[in-house]
This record gives structure tokens, sequence and C-alpha cells, in this order.
């Protein structure tokens, strides 16, 4: 999978806007391969990493794409942001916050908000999964702000 997902960053950075329309279905793989990556007594940290890997690059090269679109892609991203492993929640709140280190200053007060917003949107969730996605949230804003 290792050469797949390094491919797939590679094709991100040559093709970026004809890559938009297929990121939900690239999303969903990839966090398929993630509860593949994180079953129980078969934890494959190396897959973890690859697959991470693949989704910062396609963030770093599709960041200005997604921050056009960030309520759509913050929903998708919640799969992740609220998944059951504490550590997949981190790294997703890590590799999101690229995006948000790129937006520009007019555009900060909207993305809190739909931040905020995926929040509030969450009722049917139970509390424990708004609890993780809380706290993944929180890591987003910190590494956010941590360089600035």
């Amino acid at each position: 999978s290792e050469p797949v997902l390094s491919l797939l960053g590679g094709l991100a950075r040559d093709v970026r806007a004809e890559l938009v329309p297929h990121f939900g279905r690239i999303f969903a793989a990839l966090a398929e391969l993630l509860s593949v990556a994180t079953l129980a007594g078969e934890q494959n940290a190396e897959l973890v990493e690859q697959v991470f890997q693949c989704l910062a690059y396609l963030l770093k090269y599709l960041a200005r794409y997604v921050a056009a679109e960030l309520p759509i892609y913050l929903n998708t991203f919640a799969v992740l942001l609220c998944h059951r492993k504490h550590y997949i929640r981190n790294f997703a709140g890590e590799t999101l916050a690229y995006v948000f280190r790129r937006l520009r200053a007019g555009r900060i007060e909207r993305a809190l908000g739909d931040i905020f917003g995926l929040l509030g949107a969450e009722q049917a969730r139970a509390e424990e999964d708004l609890i993780s996605m809380a706290e993944s949230l929180s890591v987003l804003l910190f590494e956010a702000v941590k360089g600035v």
C-alpha cells in the first residue's frame, strides 16, 4: 500500500484541482485503511503513518480548494475527528490544522464558526463522540496557532 499512497500524494501535487471532485472517495478509502490498521490486536503503526502522510500531502496540495469549501471537508473529516482511537483523532487534528494555518485573515472567523458548528450540528452523536470530536478540534486549533 505504501507505493500507492506515495503515488497518490504525487498525483495531488501534479493535478491539484482535477483531483478535488474525487477527494470524497479517496478520503473514504483512506479512512477504511485506517480502520483496518487500527483493529484491536492487529494494529499497524506503519500503515497509519503512511495513510496520514498521504492525507497530509493531499491537504498540502489541495489546501486552497479545501479552504474554499471548509464546512463540507470538516463534515468529511468528522469520521476521523471522532475516531475511537485517540492517536487517530490527534493525527486528524494535526493534519487538518495545515489548512487552517493557510487561511487568510478575513476567512478565519468564518472557519472558527464552521469548527464550532460541527460540534453543534452533531446532535445525533453520542456524548462520547462529541467529547472525542471536541478533543480533536482542540488539537486542530492548537496546531493551527502554535507556529504563529
